[in-house]
């Protein structure tokens, strides 16, 4: 009896070494708790270095179609960009990245959706930021919370402060609307004052007169929208700065950042769009939620993107 039972014990050892040379994934999962335990760190270890390392710095360019007119014929002749949360703490690797494929799409028009301050963050890094950005026809902007958060430096954000200083190529606006070309399609601002919801729904109406882009910095419900032909840009969401469930981000993001935690949202002749960002909030990584520049095309043209652009699959409305 114990010579049959050291036969099977060796039987067993000799199928455990097996195992390993034949399948290596299925021995670590199958067999000693010590392999399983080094698998798990392992794994755990390159997703953390993805997250904080590489992602953050993966920029995409999505590219999304727009039927409804008159935006179709407006971004057919406007080549216009999305950007948001910038959040600029420093010129590193992911802002140069940013400027150069900006710089490589050439667009007519880049429309900001304001945070372009970290918190606690280094103002002058993101006007230095800012005044790199080169745009055929115009760059206009909203400002976010994070950019309010020194009330004298985010003045500079609208005008110099000493003398013989450039402004900034960026435009702000703040509960204002310009026409870009003279063309039949508004830009407009909503800023994040005042909080009042009475005199923002005044300020809402008197912005929204005919076809608008929207620019706000915090994602507005589209019922409380005129209802016009209307294209909000949003972000502050970071597209969850890490991929989730749409209920779980309802659940516990809703109340303070809006329903929507990415992608495009319609109803009747409104369209919300909301987008990734670029930067990183609070905790410096990004999982599942690639940082984007938003490109909007009409149907008709073909892509806009270069080969060496980076391009997703794309939204399309």
């Amino acid at each position: 009896m114990e010579e049959g039972r050291r036969r099977n014990l060796g039987a067993w050892k000799k199928a455990d070494e097996s195992a390993f040379h034949v399948y290596p994934a299925a021995a670590y999962l199958f067999f000693p708790l010590r392999h399983q335990l080094k698998l798990a760190g392992f794994l755990l270890a390159a997703v953390l270095a993805y997250a904080a390392l590489i992602e953050p710095n993966w920029i995409r360019v999505t590219e999304i179609e727009i039927s409804q007119e008159p935006f179709a014929s407006f971004f057919k002749r406007h080549k216009t960009i999305f950007i948001s949360d910038i959040h600029v703490s420093r010129l590193g690797f992911r802002e140069q990245k940013l400027l150069r494929l900006i710089e490589q799409i050439g667009p007519d028009i880049i429309l900001i959706g304001g945070d372009c301050t970290p918190w606690d963050g280094d103002y002058e890094r993101t006007f230095e930021f800012l005044a790199g950005l080169k745009a055929k026809e115009g760059i206009w902007g909203v400002l976010g919370d994070s950019d309010y958060q020194n009330a004298r430096k985010s003045c500079r954000f609208c005008h110099a402060f000493n003398p013989g200083e450039k402004p900034l190529p960026v435009r702000f606006l703040q509960n204002q609307a310009v026409r870009p070309a003279g063309g039949g399609v508004a830009v407009a601002g909503l800023d994040m004052f005042p909080v009042d919801s009475d005199a923002r729904r005044s300020i809402r109406q008197e912005l929204i007169a005919g076809p608008t882009v929207l620019l706000s910095p915090r994602q507005p419900r589209l019922e409380d929208l005129p209802d016009q032909p209307l294209l909000v840009l949003s972000g502050d969401t970071h597209g969850g700065q890490a991929g989730m469930p749409d209920w779980l981000w309802k659940a516990v993001f809703a109340r303070t950042k809006g329903d929507v935690r990415y992608g495009v949202k319609r109803q009747a002749q409104k369209t919300l769009v909301v987008s990734s960002g670029i930067g990183v909030n609070t905790l410096p990584f990004r999982f599942l939620a690639r940082p984007e520049i938003v490109l909007f095309k009409s149907p008709t043209q073909p892509n806009q993107l270069s080969h060496k652009s980076t391009r997703s699959p794309g939204l399309f409305l």
